[in-house]
């Protein structure tokens, strides 16, 4: 499992909480939370606001992978079960705007998947 701690604590060391640096990035609490927690990664738009606010390279928060489950990225793993409208509705209630273009992308390569393997 791959440990995202590195914005934890650099939230932590300057004395922020989620809610902190969510109001003052606009990056939704929950996302900044599930890349803490390794559970999703950071759209790039997010990346930067987090960035520019705690002045640092974007990079540092770019080079963190989405923690494993089962050997497969967390959120295949977790939504690879679900048929495509369920994962539609989830998709409306829970991302931001600019994740958008990756759940297009995310359904794409499995309907290529599952058509390579039918």
């Amino acid at each position: 499992m791959v440990n995202n701690s590195t914005l934890r604590d650099l939230r932590r060391d300057r004395g922020l909480t989620l809610k902190d640096l969510s109001e003052a990035t606009g990056v939704a609490l929950s996302t900044i939370g599930n890349y803490e927690t390794g559970r999703r990664g950071l759209s790039e738009a997010s990346r930067a606001k987090i960035a520019r606010y705690l002045e640092i390279p974007e990079e540092t928060l770019k080079n963190h992978a989405v923690r494993e489950k089962n050997g497969e990225p967390y959120q295949a793993a977790s939504l690879a079960g679900l048929r495509q409208e369920t994962v539609k509705r989830m998709a409306e209630m829970a991302l931001e705007m600019e994740d958008w273009e990756g759940v297009r992308l995310f359904s794409d390569e499995l309907r290529r998947r599952q058509a390579g393997e039918s």
